[in-house]
């Protein structure tokens, strides 16, 4: 395979820069007037570093000869931020995740609390399930607010938690009682110790962990969102769904998923 990837490489620059301009064996390419010459270490030539354009582009081998930026930066996987990563190492390790399954374990436990905010807030801090009047006190509905969804009194609670589960005091002691007011990394370590604390939460962890889609819907049911009406029912199948649902259940909540669709997260 890496003989033929060579192969396909000199055609393509023998195509490029003409025959005669091509390292083969023991004989330098030729050079004319303007021609950039590229060494490697020493006096050998490095086909890894010779430019295609000297100003913008180099051949990555691994990618077929698909010439990429000089010097570019791949765009960052989205993942969570330090100390949930520092978290989830050492959940892993508890669990005896096996270190080549690690980077998809991770993400997907990413993926499901992104699905997890989406449900429950569209992913937006400042979404509050109750009213309120001018002087802050809750008229109607429930206390539910930020992209989780964490009631006044299950702040406290997941704090707990957090210590319990051996994320660092510093931490915890910078959460604000007003979930409005977290930052991306602490309202994914509530939500991340709020469900690992959890009595029999390991089980539907790993099945998350391993790519287990069904398994998303079962750990939110009985870990996060307990009590969910019709409205969050629907909202969870259309924006958490796994393969083999059944078909019953998806007609069945195909009006509901119009409304919730209408209604938007706990206006309901």
């Amino acid at each position: 395979m890496a003989f033929e990837r060579l192969g396909g490489l000199f055609g393509r620059l023998k195509d490029r820069f003409g025959e005669g301009k091509v390292y083969q064996g023991n004989v330098e390419p030729m050079m004319s007037e303007g021609d950039v010459p590229f060494r490697g270490k020493g006096s050998q030539w490095d086909l890894e570093q010779a430019p295609l354009n000297p100003e913008a582009e180099t051949w990555d081998l691994e990618n077929s000869g698909t010439p990429s930026p000089q010097g570019g930066v791949p765009e960052p996987v989205p993942t969570f931020g330090a100390k949930s990563l520092s978290f989830l190492d050492k959940q892993m390790d508890r669990l005896g995740i096996d270190p080549s399954e690690r980077d998809a374990f991770t993400k997907n436990i990413y993926d499901w609390s992104r699905q997890v905010r989406n449900i429950e807030s569209d992913d937006n801090p400042m979404a509050a399930a109750g009213k309120y009047d001018e002087f802050g006190n809750l008229t109607s509905g429930t206390s539910a607010k930020g992209v989780y969804q964490f009631t006044d009194a299950s702040v406290d609670t997941g704090k707990g938690r957090m210590r319990n589960m051996g994320f660092d005091d510093e931490l915890i002691q910078g959460i604000h009682k007003n979930p409005q007011q977290w930052t991306d990394e602490q309202s994914d370590a509530m939500f991340l110790g709020n469900i690992f604390a959890q009595t029999d939460s390991d089980r539907e962890i790993r099945k998350i962990g391993g790519g287990d889609m069904k398994a998303r819907q079962d750990a939110y049911y009985q870990f996060h969102h307990t009590d969910p009406d019709e409205a969050t029912t629907a909202r969870v199948n259309r924006m958490m769904p796994y393969d083999n649902q059944p078909v019953d259940d998806t007609m069945q909540n195909f009006h509901q998923s119009n409304l919730a669709n209408l209604i938007g997260p706990n206006q309901y």
